[in-house]
């Protein structure tokens, strides 16, 4: 099994995901397009994640374990992200649908899986280990959070339908801009590289989320205070 065909394919698979993903990042929130690109973007995941099985397979067979558990941890990371993405939008009106035994298995298994990772990078010095890692149980932090808050705050599922594609934003976007820099600009593909393009992403779409959070739900603050108005000028 040739391990540069395997990247190819990935990497091909990952070009028509992130196409798909500003698709869907571009049109209007709950339109038929939206909807309709968004189910293709996930199908398109989970093609990604059966591609990683054969690079798994060949970190296994060269006894590289290092590589076997981050591809590990990195898969759990985009199923327990696209997962929360998903299901949070699905389940809107039943957050007790949503906090179901594949929720607490995922978020525990994340949360764990990146304790362990983080542990690792410490160990091995490994700053971009220690960023993946922050990632997973920050993901992982947030979905305990959501399941023992006693009061939902007002749109919960689009708080975490934003945290699990940030996730997913910073996944398919540090291999997009490696394969970038190293394509287009002809840049040495080195660890130092991959570190860069990672990191820059994640912290991308860290400050993304805290953006779009805060224009979205102020809108909606907004709008719902008109509304409020409009009861009382109504009916005074």
């Amino acid at each position: 099994m040739n391990y540069r065909s395997v990247i190819d394919v990935h990497t091909a698979i990952a070009f028509f995901a992130f196409t798909a993903f500003w698709i869907a990042a571009l049109t209007k929130k709950g339109s038929a397009i939206h909807r309709m690109v968004g189910k293709c973007f996930f199908v398109l995941v989970v093609v990604i994640l059966l591609s990683v099985i054969p690079m798994m397979v060949i970190a296994l067979h060269n006894k590289n374990y290092k590589q076997l558990i981050l591809l590990g941890y990195l898969s759990l990371l985009v199923i327990t992200a696209s997962y929360v993405a998903l299901q949070a939008i699905r389940k809107k009106k039943s957050i007790t649908s949503y906090h179901n035994w594949v929720f607490i298995s995922l978020a525990s298994a994340l949360s764990l899986y990146g304790l362990s990772i983080f542990t690792i990078g410490l160990m091995s010095v490994s700053f971009l280990t220690i960023v993946f890692s922050s990632v997973g149980i920050a993901l992982g932090a947030s979905m305990w959070v959501s399941l023992l808050r006693k009061v939902q705050c007002p749109g919960w599922h689009l708080r975490q339908h934003l945290n699990g594609h940030a996730v997913i934003f910073a996944a398919t976007h540090g291999s997009f801009l490696r394969l970038v820099m190293r394509d287009l600009f002809g840049f040495a593909d080195n660890p130092e590289l991959n570190t860069i393009c990672q990191t820059s992403m994640i912290v991308l779409a860290l400050l993304l989320r805290i953006w779009i959070g805060k224009m979205y739900f102020k809108h909606k603050k907004k709008s719902s205070d008109v509304k409020i108005q409009g009861e009382i000028l109504a009916h005074p």
